[in-house]
């Protein structure tokens, strides 16, 4: 008899059991340097989105991850999605799943008035926008015990998009802003109102599901500043990974606070919890599996 029939006959035998093996790390990096003209009106070109989700995965993978990099023209809000749900069935309870993403950010109306300034945030895909709704819900198909900790370094605040002028340029080169100014995003929003109308209907009539995995969502920047694109990285993902390679075994919560001392006073991460909270997920290591 092996040890695994010995447990099973100690426990019962006849009581259904799941022993459960070593937790896994799933990885998801997603890079937008360019948008779709047809979509967005112009391409409105960053330039290391595509480095942020390429260095973020070879870090991922060195701990151990299985990862997974869609970039630019790969990184359709249907692949995206799709790969996020992939992920959602893949974990289970004690697996850790790391999703970073960098891009334009933006906002579009809020078609169903949840909130209260009339919009909704959105993460701008290769050919079209990813509303906040839509993310809730798929963090909701994650299983209670799965550790979900989602990155963004792109712009994504209402408040943030209200400080724009109409005149800001919408071709950033090198070190630009990682967010759609304010004409562009409405523009945007009026050219696709009816994509952007059903996709609200579409998450509307999805029964409402409580988030049971345990989320932690860092985006790159607060309310009232801009997330910065770089030479080589993103403001954000570079103060992130420099901080994981000189402080290899700080605590999650450590790392966003010392990539906040990085990036001060001009750039000042967010920090949320979604789900019921894991103290041990935020005390271990960082990006530990």
């Amino acid at each position: 008899m092996n040890v695994l029939d010995i447990v099973k006959q100690l426990l019962g035998g006849a009581r259904a059991i799941k022993l459960v093996d070593k937790p896994h790390g799933w990885g998801l990096g997603i890079g937008v340097n360019e948008l779709s003209a047809e979509h967005y009106g112009a391409k409105y070109p960053l330039v290391a989105c595509e480095n942020d989700a390429r260095h973020m995965m070879h870090m991922l993978s060195q701990e151990g991850y299985v990862t997974k990099t869609l970039l630019t023209k790969q990184a359709t809000r249907d692949a995206v999605l799709d790969a996020i749900y992939t992920l959602a069935r893949k974990a289970q309870p004690g697996d850790i799943v790391a999703i970073h993403n960098s891009s334009h950010g933006s906002q579009v109306k809020d078609y169903n008035s949840e909130e209260k300034d009339g919009m909704d945030e959105t993460i701008c895909m290769y050919d079209g926008q990813i509303i906040d709704d839509e993310l809730e819900l798929a963090w909701s198909k994650f299983e209670k015990g799965v550790r979900v900790l989602f990155t963004s370094d792109s712009c994504h605040s209402g408040t943030m998009l209200k400080l724009f002028e109409p005149n800001v340029p919408s071709l950033m080169l090198r070190e630009g802003i990682r967010a759609l100014p304010l004409n562009v995003a409405v523009a945007t929003n009026e050219r696709n109102d009816l994509f952007y109308r059903a996709v609200k209907e579409a998450v509307g009539i999805q029964p409402k599901q409580a988030v049971t995995a345990s989320v932690l969502s860092s985006g790159a920047c607060a309310d009232n500043q801009v997330a910065m694109d770089g030479r080589i990285n993103g403001a954000y993902t570079g103060a992130l990974l420099s901080v994981l390679d000189t402080y290899p075994s700080e605590c999650l919560g450590r790392v966003f606070t010392r990539v906040g001392h990085v990036l001060a006073p001009s750039q000042t991460p967010s920090y949320m919890y979604l789900g019921p909270r894991i103290p041990s997920f935020e005390s271990a290591p960082a990006f530990r599996i």
